[in-house]
């Protein structure tokens, strides 16, 4: 190693000074010297620009006299003391106006000059404009908050893996989604805990393919998370994209968002879908059951014409079987009405004895059917109930048609009693069949639910609006409806229904309902038929002939008018949807004629909302039957029973 020969001469070290002072004055950045009162000794070129003076404009100036405002030149004076205090150097930034290009931010350090004693001389400094920096900083950080308010705005959470170390960052919501503490490490370990068992396999094969370099390059699972903190699931949908270094993955970023509503709602219209799929499957089974006898039926009885058992068999047999269908759509209409919230119950107080009765003679039990007991147990007083007679019979005609559907052998019971303890009334139907497994008591009163079925057990039919329509007519009389049922031991439901207190029990109250069976004896009349279906037209025509009465047709709204001028009928059956001039209108004119006063109209109409019927009454009918029409009831309006 050789020694530095030191610098003796005089030229020499004037030479060195100037070359330092080319140095200092031709560097970019701004350089200084102040001398212990805080004085300007030395600038270059680059701090001149800056401040926008001379050389000697500048030596011996102060900072306050050098252009910096009271508060920063106030600053700079205690740094150059500590300097001088402490012989060390000190940095710092701060706003100064460039001459020139306006305000700017500058990094700067002040350092202690020696003399040969080891005292400090002067304070040099020296600065870095840091504007653009700080420029890029600030649009960082306004682009982290952007990010930030975007990603707190969608709640989405956002992750970053750092696969050659391992080292896996959630944010605050991500770690909300898996239940960790801002405490607790983050590991890829600890991922793989919180995945649900049944999604862990599928969210780990995804970062395998997002990490495989013949990938795309990309994270994409939707998978179920296990909190940490009270064990609740959550689903998330996760993204990432990968970063590759030669071939190989080294980091995969990207978001994580909660769509555990999304998902349940997914389910649910996937659940939906496949009952409305089965129920239009059972609805045509359903309708189609009772077709095969009808069809059947119809085209074997001019084969037994003359054969009256027989031909009376089959008459049975079509009207057991419509009167299934129009019980089925009759209560396909009712859960509608319902939902819609255009049911009004037309309450009145009824005898529940009487009430149960009616629905028995309904609904009771086919007299083919010997191994099936039917049982009966009636409250020992009068029960008054305040309810409307044919929405709460049909309630309980639904609970015995299900018993007696589900119940091959054994007994049916039905039983009313009053709870000793309260104003409520109970009726309880209880059958010996199947029974019904837990997980499906849970869904017998949801619209459409079928039970499930074991393999090679028979289906057994029905589309699920039963149990449904029960519970929400006894719910529109304040009551309740519930189930206790096991496989094997058969179903028992119970309906609680708000009763009038024991001592209106003796007032006189009306029956359930009228019944369908009475005699229509009455008057023999000249009766009007207007429908634009022949066969409606025919039938209702043979069927009004044979019960005595003289019996007009016409197939529209114009031949109606014509014919009743010309017969003056006392009775006029009238369809709704007829061609040109609809069934109102028609109503209209008639009562509008000479002969159409005082005539009885029946409308005779699939159409069987409140609202049709409301419309029916303002056009002047007399009455509304929904069709399928209960041939008795036409029989009873036709011949002037009341």
């Amino acid at each position: 190693m050789t020694d530095l020969p030191l610098v003796n001469s005089a030229a020499e070290r004037e030479r060195r000074r100037r070359l330092l002072e080319t140095i200092i004055s031709s560097t970019p950045e701004p350089v200084c010297a102040f001398d212990l009162d805080c004085r300007c000794v030395f600038a270059n070129e680059a701090l001149l620009e800056v401040w926008g003076r001379t050389l000697e404009d500048a030596l011996g100036r102060t900072f306050l006299e050098l252009g910096y405002g009271p508060r920063l030149a106030e600053a700079h004076e205690r740094e150059i003391a500590h300097v001088v205090a402490t012989g060390r150097q000190i940095r710092g930034e701060s706003t100064f106006p460039h001459a020139t290009l306006g305000p700017r931010s500058w990094d700067y350090t002040f350092a202690p000059v020696l003399n040969g004693s080891g005292d400090v001389d002067l304070v040099a400094g020296t600065a870095r404009d840091i504007t653009a920096l700080e420029a890029r900083g600030a649009e960082l950080r306004d682009s982290e908050e952007r990010l930030r308010i975007v990603t707190e705005a969608a709640q989405i959470g956002l992750h970053d893996l750092d696969l050659p170390s391992g080292r896996v960052w959630w944010d605050r919501r991500t770690r909300e989604f898996f239940g960790v503490g801002p405490e607790t490490p983050i590991t890829y370990k600890l991922w793989r805990a919180c995945l649900h068992p049944d999604d862990a396999e599928g969210a780990r094969a995804a970062l395998r393919r997002a990490v495989d370099p013949e990938g795309e390059g990309r994270y994409r699972a939707r998978y179920r998370v296990v909190s940490r903190r009270d064990g609740s699931i959550r689903c998330l949908e996760v993204t990432g994209s990968t970063t590759f270094v030669d071939g190989t993955a080294t980091r995969v970023v990207g978001t994580a968002q909660d769509v555990t509503e999304q998902e349940l709602a997914e389910r649910a219209t996937k659940e939906a879908d496949r009952r409305k799929d089965e129920f239009i499957a059972t609805l045509s089974h359903e309708l189609r059951n009772p077709l095969a006898p009808i069809r059947m039926a119809a085209s074997a009885l001019p084969q037994v014409r003359h054969q009256p058992d027989r031909f009376d068999a089959l008459v049975g047999i079509i009207e057991r079987q419509t009167t299934d269908m129009s019980r089925l759509i009759d209560d396909l209409l009712d859960v509608s009405r319902i939902t819609r919230g255009k049911i009004i119950l037309k309450k009145e107080r009824i005898d529940l004895a009487m009430l149960l009765a009616h629905a028995i003679e309904v609904a009771g039990p086919d007299p083919d059917r010997e191994r099936l007991r039917f049982e009966v147990s009636f409250p020992e007083r009068p029960i008054t109930l305040e309810a409307d007679p044919v929405r709460l019979s049909q309630v309980v005609s639904n609970l015995l048609s299900n018993a007696f559907k589900f119940t091959d052998r054994g007994s049916v019971h039905i039983a009313a009693w009053r709870d000793p303890d309260s104003d409520v009334a109970l009726i309880r139907v209880e059958d010996t069949g199947p029974g019904i497994r837990p997980a499906d008591q849970a869904r017998i009163f949801e619209m459409f639910a079928q039970e499930t079925r074991e393999p090679g057990r028979s289906p057994t039919g029905g589309l699920g609006i039963g149990l449904p329509l029960v519970r929400m007519l006894v719910q529109l009389h304040d009551g309740e409806v519930s189930v206790d049922s096991a496989p094997g031991r058969g179903s028992s439901f119970t309906v609680r229904i708000p009763a009038l207190p024991e001592e209106f029990s003796s007032a006189p109250v009306r029956g359930a309902v009228a019944s369908t069976g009475v005699d229509a004896a009455g008057e023999v009349r000249r009766v009007l038929v207007v429908d634009d279906s022949p066969d409606v037209l025919h039938s209702v025509e043979i069927f009004l002939q044979a019960r005595g009465h003289g019996v007009h047709t016409a197939k529209d709204g114009k031949a109606a008018l014509e014919v009743g001028v010309a017969v003056r009928p006392e009775v006029v059956i009238l369809d709704i949807g007829l061609p040109e001039m609809d069934g109102y209108e028609v109503a209209r004119r008639i009562r509008r004629s000479a002969w159409g006063r005082d005539v009885e109209l029946i409308a005779m109409t699939g159409w069987g909302q409140e609202r049709d019927k409301e419309v029916a009454r303002e056009a002047g009918f007399d009455h509304h039957l929904t069709k399928p029409v209960d041939p008795t009831i036409l029989e009873r309006l036709v011949a002037g029973v009341r």
